[in-house]
């Protein structure tokens, strides 16, 4: 395998990875029913979340992303670069968001920030590649905006969050 192919294959393994959940685990109809949880919010603050909430918020707050990102690869798999990535720019900055405006327990609040800081670069890929003019182009710049080094951060740090949450890390 080439190293662009190879290149490719982990971009979109890589949206897998920070999406973070299987449908495997997927929430019980129990969690899927609890009252929401908190979040911080710019005018009242909110308390931290246990470990268990924390856990339980991002299982919610990756849901959509994974169903995108899932969307998002069926389109990339055919060639539909541009279309693949402006698919995944709204639910990508929405996880993003959620990273950053939950009240994660202390022992989470850096690693979600820096998860979410490591999606902003996965972000402004995806704009890049939306906005090329072909499906050459677009492919071109997703890979160099984010290249191997940036997915493997991003693994790590979705992996590390997972572990302090108490979640099965993804590979």
């Amino acid at each position: 395998m080439n190293q662009r192919a190879m290149a490719i294959a982990a971009c979109l393994v890589l949206s897998i990875i920070t999406a973070g959940c299987s449908e495997s685990e997927s929430p019980s109809p129990a969690v899927t029913q609890a009252a929401p949880t908190p979040s911080v919010s710019a005018t009242t603050p909110a308390a931290l979340l246990t470990l268990e909430q924390a856990a339980a918020e991002y299982r919610r707050i990756v849901a959509p992303s994974n169903a995108a990102n899932e969307e998002a690869n069926n389109l990339v798999s055919v060639g539909k670069w541009k279309e693949g990535c402006q698919y995944r720019i709204e639910s990508k900055q929405a996880f993003d968001d959620a990273l950053k405006s939950t009240a994660w327990p202390v022992e989470a609040q850096r690693t979600a920030l820096r998860l979410a800081e490591a999606g902003e670069k996965e972000v402004a890929a995806y704009r890049a590649c939306a906005a090329a003019a072909t499906d050459a182009d677009a492919e071109i710049a997703f890979v160099d905006l984010y290249p191997q080094t940036a997915i493997d951060e991003t693994t790590q740090l979705a992996n590390t969050l997972r572990t302090i949450l108490g979640l099965p890390p993804v590979s």
